[in-house]
């Protein structure tokens, strides 16, 4: 956990006036949480390095529940990395700032399939869960909502409808949010909105799903361009200024 050091985003939340901060900071996830008066943010750092692809590309599952009639399952990388940071980011909050606070989770492309799997088990409460290949318990505290950008498919249709499920944004051609693959097992977050080109927001599912589909944004690198964070943040700045 660091509260100030020499790396570039320690520089930038020095120099700024946000308030107070701390980062928790693991292999496969960083974490930045900010305290504003009274309001709390969780920022999940999203792909950065060659590893962080092996995160994304890891289609193993990590299964919560199963039995004949029903598997919730999450993708295992994405729960691995989200297991590793949760507990000392609530712990956290909680030593530094207290427990009255409202609580916000987000997050960019890996970071946001970590964000919405942190949302997901803190909302689970003082229960036991798998964590990879161990049982753990936790007392997390209330998280208001999650909001991600761009994020890749996290789990099954049973583990988005059995948890709490984050606000998904995603630009209309942006690749990172068609994978893993549907025929995989995993399933899209259910409350979903596309960023089109045109600068609107709609809430219809428009991304698409075949593969020919994805293997031909990936060959034209379209869908790698649409999933630059600027990108998102251009696109997003429009649909502010137009409301």
């Amino acid at each position: 956990i660091k509260d100030a050091g020499t790396s570039g985003i320690d520089q930038i939340l020095r120099n700024s006036d946000l308030g107070e901060y701390f980062i928790v900071e693991k292999p496969y996830a960083v974490a930045v949480v900010v305290k504003i008066r009274n309001i709390v943010f969780v920022s999940i750092r999203g792909t950065q390095k060659l590893y962080d692809w092996s995160v994304n590309l890891n289609v193993s599952k990590s299964y919560l529940y199963a039995d004949p009639d029903i598997d919730i399952y999450f993708h295992k990388g994405f729960h691995r990395a989200a297991a590793s940071c949760i507990y000392e980011i609530h712990s956290e909050i909680r030593r530094r700032f207290g427990d009255e606070n409202t609580v916000y989770i987000t997050g960019h492309s890996l970071g946001g399939a970590v964000a919405a799997i942190i949302y997901a088990l803190g909302s689970w409460g003082n229960v036991a869960y798998r964590q990879i290949g161990r049982l753990t318990k936790y007392e997390y505290l209330s998280t208001h909502s999650c909001y991600t950008f761009g994020m890749p498919r996290y789990g099954n249709f049973h583990a988005l409808e059995h948890f709490v499920k984050p606000f998904h944004i995603y630009n209309q051609n942006d690749v990172v949010p068609t994978v893993p693959p549907k025929f995989l097992g995993f399933d899209d977050s259910q409350i979903e909105y596309c960023l089109t080109s045109g600068g609107t927001l709609d809430n219809a599912d428009i991304k698409g799903s075949s593969f020919s589909r994805f293997i031909f944004r990936l060959a034209t690198l379209k869908g790698i361009k649409e999933h630059d964070m600027e990108l998102y943040l251009s696109r997003i700045k429009s649909v502010r200024d137009s409301i």
